[in-house]
């Protein structure tokens, strides 16, 4: 399968500056190489045409972590935002007419996700213990019937509630009254586990859709078993290895329930792009992009969330 992976603005000004560069980490991209896929960059300033071209050719899609907002200063969706928006529409509308297609968000991406749906600006607070940690999750009584863990090993389903194999690195999330009191979360998601923040109260940090193959996690699966930075406090053994390993392979083989062709690959896969070190980032490499330099203003039609996602 051909997995889409979108790009967000640069987070390093300094030798990439955010108005000419987007970027992603290179571990994304071996993750979900290590389960089969291959990836195609998706740039964030991509206009809308060339967006819904490239879309109907993937099988899925992957939102990445990152430290960066779909909103401008005046509370409008800023490009990336709008780029976001437009495959989340997307994500619904083709599984709606029957195309199974999957979206995966991880941490910054779970986050946008739940916020674009929720029609709720300011959904996301701040939580504390949940930057620079390896915990456990824990599984919702209802969610081992989930399609994420009906097929993970139960000794997989014990160790990840009992051992630190998770890595979180964020700052906010979503209430866990949210999940339940706002229609359009409620409406469209099942929270599949929770974690505790340093006070012992829990968040939820893994979806998935209650009708579409939409899945989110606050934590990083791809971190365990590919970034090895040395102050970074990610778990790196076996067990914590193989339960990254099951995430990818679950998405990847959600990705294989679609036919879809990509003719023209080799013009898009990311082998046309070389993998860099930076070094004051917090991953081993990152792939940079230069921007396209489409902005679209502020009127263009984002999409009807209330419509699509309810």
């Amino acid at each position: 399968p051909i997995i889409g992976i979108l790009t967000i603005p640069s987070e390093y000004p300094d030798l990439y500056p955010p108005s000419k560069y987007s970027y992603f980490a290179q571990s994304y991209v071996t993750y979900l190489e290590a389960a089969g896929a291959r990836v195609v960059p998706i740039q964030f300033d991509i206009s809308p045409q060339n967006l819904t071209i490239l879309l109907n050719k993937l099988n899925g899609v992957l939102f990445t972590g990152g430290d960066t907002n779909i909103y401008d200063k005046n509370g409008n969706l800023n490009q990336f935002g709008k780029t976001m928006s437009a495959i989340v529409d997307y994500v619904f509308q083709v599984n709606r007419n029957g195309t199974y297609f999957p979206l995966w968000g991880t941490c910054l991406g779970f986050q946008m996700i739940a916020t674009l749906v929720s029609q709720k600006k300011d959904i996301l607070v701040t939580v504390s213990g949940g930057y620079n940690i390896s915990k456990p999750i824990f599984y919702y009584p209802n969610a081992y019937n989930t399609r994420i863990l009906s097929s993970m090993p139960t000794q997989q389903q014990l160790d990840s509630q009992r051992y630190n194999l998770s890595a979180f690195y964020h700052a906010g999330t979503v209430l866990l009254s949210d999940w339940s009191s706002n229609p359009y979360l409620a409406g469209n998601f099942t929270p599949v586990a929770f974690t505790l923040d340093n006070s012992g109260k829990p968040y939820v940090c893994l979806i998935e859709s209650k009708q579409y193959p939409i899945y989110g996690s606050q934590f990083h699966p791809e971190k365990n078993h590919l970034e090895w930075r040395l102050y970074r406090n990610t778990n790196h053994t076996y067990n914590a290895v193989q339960l990254s390993q099951y995430f990818a392979n679950f998405f990847v083989n959600e990705t294989r329930k679609n036919n879809r062709t990509f003719p023209d690959l080799q013009k898009y896969i990311i082998y046309n792009y070389n993998a860099v070190p930076v070094a004051e980032s917090s991953f081993n490499a990152i792939y940079i992009f230069k921007n396209l330099n489409y902005t679209s203003s502020c009127d263009d039609e984002v999409g009807q969330p209330e419509l699509l996602y309810y």
